[in-house]
């Protein structure tokens, strides 16, 4: 049962329809003391003759309301039962909370107040009335903890108290200014935090607002394609390709550079520092050239380089970028004195960078790797004709932390490198083991360098800089 509201000129069209309202013969009768309605027929005699009918029904409401407001009367209302009450327009209604009619008949609030007490007050919920605006005092500079409270011209309103004002792109979290970009606990927001990371993993959020994980020193992120969890790292994946020298690199003691799974030892010259840690496994180590006047290198005599196709994989840290070149791999041969290949960061171009040199042809990419850090470089060389069917192109491709960072399907194309030479690991030969410059030599360590006699697919040398080199692989991490 419910009463509605109409407006004085609608009363009187107000009609009150019974069975047969309009014939005359039967009459209507409207009771307010107990607002029942009754239908009476016309009046008749307990003896009246047969086929006279007599039907007298009644229809009580029971759910009448109490405030003296009769449900049928669509709001024509001429008193009011609740003392409380006060009729308005055929209305009963408080005075002290109906927004309608506040304090008085003829009184009503603007829309977005409310009224209390008889009177019209701004309508804020959780927010403060400050000189009739709703304000936020916990995060408004002006109004800061309260009507009028402004902070200084530096500072920012957190949780109701003046702070220092953050700094760009920071967001104040609670009462603390955030980066929201890189805080895991507020991770591209306020009060997102990143679920926890997997075994052997830590999470973070990546710069960008989205949280991530990173597997721990000697653990890779797998499977590769979507990431789910860490697994220790082993060298599983390198021998599956079956490389042709595997320089380890790992010696502890002696002047012998081993090659794992070829015969073309190397020999270990100048201040090197072997033991190292590496970035491998836990028990993997490296060697450490320091620039020196006796220029530190590792050095590999009478090498034949692969000579029409091959990727080279190797894992390097640069720790000091002064130096104008920091060679990682060069190679000489008795025919071409001046780096047959060569693999090196070169800081003397504009902008330089990565440089590739294969048969006197130079290719320079302008990422930098000199930050201290390990990172794994993959350089892919093929001079003839493309493999469509393993969608390996021709010419050169490098890979940077296992991403492809580059390319040209024409560079040395058809050249074959000579046999024989002198392979050097941190120095630049500017003629057959020799010729080296003070201020072209690598001044940071080695772990590994790999050869293979074949151009391999990019999903494989994707597979082996996170399963041989564990770089901290950061996927988006869904729990």
């Amino acid at each position: 049962m419910y009463t509605q509201r109409l407006s004085l000129a609608s009363c009187s069209l107000l009609l009150i329809v019974a069975s047969s309202a309009c014939s005359g013969d039967d009459t209507t009768t409207t009771s307010e003391s107990d607002n029942s309605s009754t239908s009476t027929a016309p009046e008749t005699t307990a003896g009246s003759s047969a086929g006279t009918d007599t039907d007298t029904d009644t229809d009580t409401d029971t759910d009448a309301e109490t405030d003296g407001v009769n449900p049928t009367s669509g709001g024509g209302q001429t008193s009011c039962q609740d003392p409380a009450l006060t009729l308005c327009n055929g209305f009963c209604v408080d005075l002290n909370t109906d927004a309608d009619y506040c304090g008085s008949c003829d009184s009503p609030c603007e829309f977005g107040w409310a009224c209390v007490g008889g009177s019209c007050e701004l309508d804020c919920g959780a927010l403060t009335d400050c000189d009739g605006f709703c304000i936020d005092t916990d995060y408004n500079p002006y109004h800061c903890g309260g009507c009028g409270n402004a902070c200084g011209g530096d500072q920012t309103c957190a949780a109701g108290s003046c702070i220092d004002a953050c700094e760009k792109l920071e967001k104040v979290c609670g009462d603390v200014c955030t980066d929201t970009q890189e805080d895991p606990n507020n991770c591209g927001g306020c009060g997102n935090v990143c679920p926890p990371p997997p075994a052997n993993g830590e999470g973070r959020c990546d710069g960008l607002g989205d949280c991530k994980f990173a597997c721990e020193d000697y653990y890779a992120a797998l499977p590769l394609e979507e990431p789910t969890g860490c697994s220790l790292c082993d060298d599983g994946e390198v021998m599956a390709d079956g490389p042709i020298h595997w320089w380890k690199l790992s010696e502890l003691n002696g002047t012998m550079a081993m090659d794992s799974v070829g015969n073309a030892h190397g020999e270990y010259i100048g201040d090197v520092t072997l033991g190292e840690d590496g970035a491998f496994m836990a028990d993997d180590k490296a060697v450490v050239l320091a620039p020196a006047d006796a220029h530190s290198r590792v050095r590999i005599t009478d090498f034949t380089m692969p000579a029409k196709e091959f990727t080279i994989e190797l894992t390097v840290r640069i720790d000091d970028s002064m130096l104008d070149v920091q060679p990682y791999l060069s190679h000489a041969t008795s025919d071409v004195d001046n780096n047959e290949v060569a693999i090196l960061q070169n800081h003397t171009g504009d902008p330089g960078g990565q440089q590739i040199t294969i048969g006197g042809n130079n290719f320079i990419h302008g990422r930098k790797i000199d930050d201290g850090n390990w990172h794994h470089i993959a350089v892919r060389w093929k001079s003839e004709e493309p493999d469509e069917e393993a969608e390996i192109p021709a010419g050169l491709t490098l890979y940077i932390d296992g991403e492809r960072v580059t390319g040209s399907s024409t560079f040395a194309a058809e050249h074959e490198i000579a046999p024989g030479g002198v392979l050097v690991f941190g120095q630049e030969q500017d003629a057959l083991d020799g010729g080296f410059d003070d201020n072209a030599q690598l001044a940071g360590a080695l772990d590994s360098v790999v050869i293979f006699d074949k151009a391999l697919t990019k999903q494989r040398i994707v597979e082996h800089a996170n399963t041989t080199w564990c770089k901290k692989v950061y996927p988006v991490y869904e729990p």
